[in-house]
């Protein structure tokens, strides 16, 4: 019983009065066939009386009215069922990106996590999970169960056996489905790794980023096959449920069958008897086939609420679920209250952040989750407040792996980073965040204006930072010579007229976003890795002029940009091979002198 409460939990939590609605909903699905099983009785017998015509005249006009009420009342609490179950839908996906949102960086990594957030996504993408299938089956359940009640009461006037004649055939027929949707439910619950990878597969063959490559290296059949492998193995698996579904169906019938002929003999040869009426035959054969009916149906609904409760419990658990979550509680969208009932809550920490920032790595060691591998091994370093620092190393020597650190996006394995002498952890994310600028290499630019992707929703826009972020990332040039500006469209998803950049223009874009912010540390991995050598020497001297008294952390694999900070560390295997200023380091004829020295002769 407490996991068939997931739907209802979530229901009660985005709308009560219509949570309380819902049985009004089922009485109206159940009054149609209740009203046909009794009045038509009533008007035969009342006209076989001989005074009785007028009285049948009477019960016909109170069906009549009756059937246009009810129709009316049911027809409208279904088109508010239908309205609310679509704001329903929309709210339980809105739940699922804050969700995401909320999650801890770290966990977006794991497959684990990504397994449960596919399984929770179900409710959206898979019809057999669909919300309105769902409430559906609820409501038929409930409505059958009032229409059993009352045809059975029925019926026990008649003989008992009859109903339990019936009860039989219906209770066989139901445990053959059920042993079948079992089957296809357990199957479809261990599909979701396999669906995951498929939809990896078609987001990456109609991606637009991706298509030159698939075409240059002839990728279509490759990628297509193996996803058909997928395809091919999930629906082997189907077709063998179908096939129990099938023969379940077909013992179902024989039993209906069988049950039906039995149960209107009986009828046929009491009226021969005359021991029944004419209406009391009606009564009865409408009552056995509405108890058959509705406890088919009740049962077939429990059985597609006992496939679908799996896909509830994954939403639920994955929506409730703590982990990760950085402080933050999950509550809903707009003025709905959250799955737990309260707003969201914060990290414990309140120690106030200094404009000025400094940091410091005591020991830090760290390695992913689920890996073996050590990424960083007992890294001692210090970034003091105001400092410029090039972060230089081979590929896999953990400089975007220690950015991800000082981000606080991961928490050291072993070890400390400590920010103004105190544990990085002890601070509150969130206005950690407010103060860092970064550009990440692998950066993303939205469908919208250029003035939102530089701005990121933190209106009313400074119009004279804007400009001044476009003058000094390179972009002013390119934005003024376009008819719309800074307001003139990224991509035509949302605009047919939308521009497309190139991949340097985008990375102007990321770096115009950081300078707008004006944080007082700046972190950047690779930010200019799509411009030119000269492109990139123009902006970065344009950018240490404007982060100067800023903390800056700087990863590049160009040494000609390393010498304009004040200080550059050499990562290798995880650890600091060497430290110093570009002079020191050149002196030392180590690590970087050679990176250095490797480098420049191509320019030369």
């Amino acid at each position: 019983m407490k996991k068939s409460a997931y739907l209802l939990r979530l229901i009660w939590k985005f709308d009560r009065i219509y949570c309380c609605m819902l049985p009004l909903v089922a009485l109206g699905r159940a009054f149609r066939g209740i009203l046909f099983m009794i009045f038509p009785k009533l008007i035969i017998d009342a006209m076989l009386r001989d005074t009785g015509r007028q009285s049948a005249f009477v019960l016909a006009l109170v069906m009549g009215g009756c059937l246009l009420l009810g129709s009316v009342f049911a027809d409208l609490l279904e088109k508010y069922q239908e309205q609310k179950i679509v704001a329903c839908r929309e709210w339980m996906v809105l739940l699922l990106q804050e969700k995401l949102v909320k999650t801890e960086y770290e966990k977006l990594e794991e497959p684990g996590f990504m397994d449960s957030y596919q399984k929770a996504l179900s409710v959206y993408t898979l019809w057999q999970a669909d919300l309105k299938r769902g409430v559906d089956a609820l409501l038929q359940a409930a409505s059958g169960i009032l229409s059993i009640a009352v045809s059975a009461a029925v019926l026990l006037t008649l003989n008992g056996w009859i109903a339990l004649l019936v009860s039989a055939a219906v209770i066989l027929s139901s445990l053959c489905n059920a042993w079948a949707v079992k089957r296809m439910s357990a199957l479809l619950q261990s599909f979701a790794p396999q669906v995951r990878r498929v939809s990896y597969f078609m987001n990456e063959l109609q991606e637009r980023k991706y298509a030159k490559e698939i075409r240059v290296y002839r990728m279509q059949e490759w990628l297509a096959g193996r996803a058909d492998r997928l395809l091919q193995s999930i629906l082997a698996g189907t077709m063998k449920a179908v096939n129990r579904q099938i023969s379940a169906e077909a013992v179902s019938i024989i039993a209906g069958a069988l049950q039906e002929c039995c149960a209107y003999l009986y009828i046929g040869w009491l009226a021969l008897k005359k021991r029944i009426t004419l209406g009391d035959v009606t009564m009865y054969v409408s009552a056995i086939n509405t108890f058959a009916e509705s406890m088919k149906e009740t049962m077939r609904q429990y059985l597609v609420w006992k496939e679908l409760v799996p896909y509830y419990e994954d939403f639920w658990n994955f929506i409730t679920d703590q982990t990760g979550m950085n402080g933050y509680r999950i509550f809903s969208c707009g003025d709905r209250v959250g799955v737990d009932g309260k707003e969201a809550q914060k990290a414990p920490g309140n120690l106030e952040i200094p404009e000025q920032i400094s940091f410091e790595l005591d020991h830090v060691s760290f390695r992913y989750p689920g890996s073996d591998t050590w990424i960083l091994k007992d890294v001692c370093m210090r970034i003091p407040a105001g400092e410029s620092l090039s972060l230089v190393g081979d590929n896999g020597a953990g400089k975007t792996t220690l950015v991800k650190l000082l981000m606080g996006l991961y928490e050291p394995v072993s070890g400390r980073i400590l920010l103004d002498g105190r544990d990085l952890r002890e601070y509150d994310r969130e206005a950690y965040w407010r103060k860092v600028g970064v550009v990440f290499q692998d950066f993303k630019t939205l469908a919208f204006s250029i003035r939102d992707n530089i701005v990121l929703g933190k209106e009313p826009a400074d119009d004279a930072r804007l400009w001044a972020a476009l003058r000094e990332s390179g972009l002013w040039e390119t934005v003024q010579g376009l008819p719309e500006k800074e307001n003139a469209y990224l991509g035509k998803a949302f605009y047919e007229n939308g521009i497309e950049l190139s991949g340097g223009e985008q990375q102007k874009i990321a770096i115009a976003q950081m300078r707008y912010k004006n944080a007082p540390v700046m972190i950047l991995d690779e930010p200019t890795a799509n411009l030119s050598p000269m492109e990139e020497y123009r902006i970065f001297r344009q950018f240490y002029e404007m982060a100067a008294g800023k903390t800056v952390v700087f990863i590049s694999h160009r040494m000609s940009s390393c010498r304009l900070c004040d200080r550059i560390v050499v990562l290798q295997g995880g650890s600091v091979a060497e430290q110093g200023t570009h002079e020191e380091l050149m002196e030392k004829e180590g690590l970087y002198a050679g990176m250095f020295r490797t480098q420049a002769q191509y320019y030369v």
